[in-house]
């Protein structure tokens, strides 16, 4: 029942939307972009001559210490303009012109830095920071090949870095999670949801940091265990830049077994009051921003799905997904040695599903709420190191009720405290320890009446109610050593407190990576990894123990060119412990689950540089299960091939066209018997049975290909930028799942998007 409930709401939201696309609505959403488009191409250029010109500011500071770098030289690739960085490592480039860039940073002693896709808007500062990395003690000197891949030194294997501009790009842009999947060993569950699925793992098994504070569904309308939803509560309009990793972290990230995605997100403009209006596949966004005083800034973000306006003019479906979104920040300078900052998010849910698809007697209403507040204080000591302190609060509810046939309530807070401290003990070790302190309380309430399954059979009453408290809590060292200007490593241990009253858990992690050219590195990691059960459980059965993960990687990372870089990685991960449910009827779990999953990935990545960027990532992977009720058998994300193609060209310094093209092999499911179909007595639909073979078949090949044509231009001191985005091009019918129709007694099948034109425009002024 639970599982036949959540697919009939997801098929019925993919419906909406789709309507949302195809109907009269969408003319609208498209209309509007083609009409700006019209306008500026055929506007007078000598408009942009008059206007006034932008510029770039920053700060340039010493990548793990964070100490600022005074004497850096920072220039602009094409032009003739650069700026030399003051005592406080800060710069100011004037008398920009209205166009895209790249910024070198250079430094004797440190690796030059180089970063792409720069825009600079007329009467506006841009500010971006760098990080630098000393020289090799060999060289001493300025890099012969300048950085376009920025890679910390504790994150030697499985990680990549991607900037806002190469976020905003992406032809899913607008949702930061589904836009990772062009990364190698990621994929996504299906069309319209948020859920990665990272090297053969679970859903629930990433975790999200957003400035230091680490977030379990950072979604609408999440699945309430972790992972799943929809659209991404984080408007990336207001990201600074992500990091991603796949496996093999450091000590200072845990708690989940699969993959880190850490946020940063920016600043609010330090120079002068400005407002964007953005309307996109996310909603509708409206962002102030501005000082405060010389030493603060805000912003702030409003968020709206816009659906149920758009529904007064054209019929979009009956399920409807409302959503609503708050951002705000505050930054301050206290003194040049010290710098703190607040921000709230609050992610706002409603949705109601029509009697006839859930098989109940009412309609099915969702409610939900989620809040984050979260504060870092950031002090630079004078001898080579810092102190992060970071204070949050969370608090998540979820409301699902069908009258009194059905509900579940499940609601969460946590708050916590930790800090981290940096130093560089001496000229070759960056030292770093850490901690955190907290408080985690779970309520959940499950109440389903007996009820006959769409298979047919009965499924018993139940009403469990439960609270769970834990004083989750871990600890951190970790210590990168250059033993030789060709070799580094990085050793650290992580110790988990999941609850008091048991026994914590030992977390090696240990990575080298070592030069064998300048261009040529390899690089090797292993580390154990824990994650507490899903936490819709807990309130129900505290019984059950921590997930385990042992990761073991292999890989070797080439310099092509500065700005193109070829990866390749084997990698192995050896689960234990995995909660698994011992029956498709009643709530009941147990630790009993095991399994692996194996692969090897190969990545080429060519940032902006010549008008083109691009992205080419293949993965192969196998990914296993067993428990003592299905034995082995193919996990629900054993996809095994999957290859991701990105592309963009520059046209001009004002539009670009990109693609993105997605093949991935299809799905495992436990197919029905058709054969084994049979009727209740008195009862006219039909019932077949799921085949005992766990996951026994494969859905067909999984594959789309994205297009999407932006504009940017600047009218008398507005700047506006508009795209036209064209989803599954050619209109493949990828399926999405196969399920029982009881009335025509027969197997049917629901489909992900079909051919999706739509479009966007975002005004700055």
């Amino acid at each position: 029942m639970k599982m036949k409930m959540k697919m009939k709401m997801k098929m019925k939201m993919n419906y909406a939307l789709f309507k949302i696309l195809k109907g009269k609505s969408c003319g609208v959403i498209i209309l509007l972009p083609l009409l700006f488009f019209f306008f500026s191409l055929f506007s007078s250029e000598t408009i942009l001559a008059k206007e006034k010109l932008g510029k770039i500011k920053g700060r340039i500071s010493e990548k793990f210490t964070k100490k600022p770098l005074s004497g850096a030289e920072v220039k602009i690739k094409g032009l003739s303009l650069h700026a030399i960085t003051d005592e406080n490592g800060n710069f100011t480039i004037e008398n920009v012109p209205f166009g895209e860039y790249s910024v070198e940073v250079s430094l004797p002693g440190f690796k030059t830095q180089v970063k792409t896709r720069i825009i600079v808007i007329p009467e506006s500062t841009i500010s971006i920071d760098f990080e630098l990395e000393e020289a090799p003690l060999e060289s001493h000197s300025v890099s012969v090949y300048p950085e376009y891949f920025i890679k910390n030194k504790d994150e030697i294997t499985s990680t990549s870095r991607l900037t806002y501009y190469e976020v905003r790009g992406d032809p899913e842009g607008y949702n930061l999670p589904r836009m990772l999947s062009s990364l190698p060993g990621v994929a996504t569950a299906e069309d319209y949801s948020a859920s990665i699925i990272v090297r053969g793992g679970n859903p629930d098994e990433n975790l999200v940091l957003i400035d230091n504070v680490e977030i379990d569904s950072p979604v609408h309308f999440p699945d309430l265990g972790g992972g799943g939803g929809g659209m991404t509560i984080i408007n990336t309009e207001l990201v600074k830049d992500v990091s991603f990793s796949s496996g093999g972290f450091p000590a200072r990230f845990g708690g989940k077994l699969s993959s880190i995605m850490n946020i940063s997100m920016r600043e609010g403009n330090r120079e002068k009051f400005e407002s964007t209006l953005d309307l996109s596949m996310a909603g509708l966004s409206i962002i102030a921003e501005g000082p405060l005083s010389k030493k603060t800034s805000f912003i702030l973000n409003y968020r709206n799905s816009f659906y149920k306006f758009l529904d007064k003019f054209s019929e979009i479906g009956d399920v409807i997904p409302e959503y609503e979104d708050y951002y705000a920040r505050f930054d301050i300078d206290l003194n040049p040695n010290n710098k703190a900052w607040l921000f709230w998010i609050r992610g706002k849910d409603y949705m109601e599903v029509p009697e006839e698809i859930i098989f109940s007697s009412e309609k099915l209403i969702w409610r939900g709420n989620q809040d984050i507040i979260g504060f870092n204080w950031r002090s630079l000591f004078k001898n080579s190191g810092y102190l992060l302190t970071t204070f949050a609060f969370i608090n998540n509810w979820a409301d699902l009720s069908a009258g009194k046939d059905f509900q579940l309530k499940n609601k969460q807070t946590h708050i916590f405290g930790k800090f981290s401290f940096t130093k560089e003990i001496f000229k070759n070790h960056i030292f770093e320890i850490g901690a955190q302190f907290g408080n985690l309380e779970l309520s959940r309430r499950y109440m389903i009446k007996s009820h006959r399954s769409p298979s047919g059979f009965i499924v018993e009453e139940e009403d469990l109610e439960g609270e769970f408290n834990s004083k989750k809590s871990f600890f951190y060292i970790q210590d990168l050593w250059e033993i030789r200007p060709w070799a580094n490593l990085k050793l650290g241990f992580r110790y988990e407190i999941f609850d008091m009253r048991e026994k914590g858990i030992l977390e090696p992690r240990i990575g080298i990576s070592f030069s064998i050219t300048p261009r040529l590195n390899l690089n090797l990691s292993f580390g154990k990894f824990s994650q507490s059960p899903p936490l819709n459980i807990l309130p129900i059965q505290k019984n059950l123990k921590p997930e385990r993960a042992t990761h073991y990687i292999i890989g070797l990372d080439y310099l092509l060119r500065e700005d193109i870089k070829l990866s390749f990685e084997a990698y192995y991960k050896d689960f234990d412990s995995l909660v698994i449910s011992e029956s498709d009827l009643k709530i009941d779990y147990s630790n009993n689950g095991s399994g692996y999953s194996r692969g090897i990935e190969l990545f080429l990545h060519k940032k902006l540089s010549h008008s083109t960027y691009g992205r080419l990532s293949y993965s192969y992977g196998i990914s296993k299960r067993k428990d003592p009720i299905n034995g082995d058998y193919p996990s629900d994300w054993d996809q095994r091939h999957i290859l991701t193609l990105i592309g963009g060209w520059e046209i001009t310094k004002k539009m670009e066209l990109s693609f993105k093209w997605r093949f991935s092999s299809g799905r495992p499911y436990t197919p029905y018997l058709s054969e084994r179909r049979f009727q209740i007595p008195g009862d006219t639909a039909w019932y077949c049975p799921k085949d005992e073979r766990k996951n026994s078949k494969y859905y067909p090949p999984y594959h789309r290909l994205d297009l999407q044509f932006s504009r940017k231009d600047h009218f008398k001191g507005i700047t506006i930028i508009g795209y036209i985005n064209i989803q599954n091009v050619y209109n493949r019918k990828n399926i999405y799942t196969e399920y029982w129709d009881m009335d025509e007694g027969k197997i049917k099948y629901s489909y992900q998007f079909f051919f999706m034109p739509v479009g966007g425009f975002m005004i700055r002024f």
